[in-house]
């Protein structure tokens, strides 16, 4: 799915329109042949921010929560912010705003709890300034929140965009790792993970 960008749209707009897309599928999951029960979200970069938002921050989601089975969060841009060292500092201020003093209240890992979705992590080698940083500081927080650490995949002599574009070819490490956090035995969705 696409989401509305900065100038056009700002905070929370990209988020409404991954909570819509989630309503969508399933408002329409009998006539597609979709298991409500195994919807996964996966966001790269800036799209991780908005299914993070989603995921894990209450007030974007319905009533009756945000109807997932996991998250995958790849080389994700989970943390507002405008520092001097962010090269993307004009992008964030473009879609969240200029008041930084807004941003960590904005930003999915100020909303982390334990009990957030189960959530699968993944940043590069050669990654763009800071996600590298956001994706350990996620992980982190879930480890804190849940007593446990989550899934994280550091892929070595990748960049921000050709570990998503390894996809199966010889040194396709994302795609199998994926594959198996969607199979782990559902007991391990919202819980500490079997040993």
């Amino acid at each position: 799915m696409g989401y509305r960008l900065a100038d056009d749209a700002q905070y929370p707009e990209g988020t409404r329109d991954v909570a819509s897309v989630v309503k969508w599928v399933r408002d329409n999951a009998d006539r597609l042949g979709i298991d409500t029960s195994r919807i996964f979200l996966m966001g790269h970069s800036a799209g991780a921010a908005h299914v993070a938002s989603y995921a894990y921050d209450r007030r974007h989601q319905p009533a009756s929560g945000h109807g997932l089975a996991g998250l995958f969060i790849i080389s994700g841009r989970v943390r507002a912010d405008n520092r001097a060292n962010n090269p993307n500092a004009k992008r964030v201020e473009a879609y969240y705003g200029p008041d930084s003093s807004r941003y960590d209240d904005m930003s999915p890992v100020a909303h982390v709890n334990a009990d957030s979705l189960s959530t699968f992590i993944a940043a590069a080698e050669f990654e763009n300034p800071l996600i590298d940083v956001y994706c350990v500081e996620l992980a982190y927080r879930l480890a804190v929140a849940k007593g446990y650490a989550p899934p994280l995949l550091w892929l070595k002599g990748h960049n921000h965009t050709s570990m998503i574009g390894q996809s199966n070819l010889a040194d396709d490490q994302l795609g199998p790792a994926c594959l198996a956090f969607i199979d782990r035995p559902m007991s391990t969705m919202g819980g500490s993970p079997q040993i």
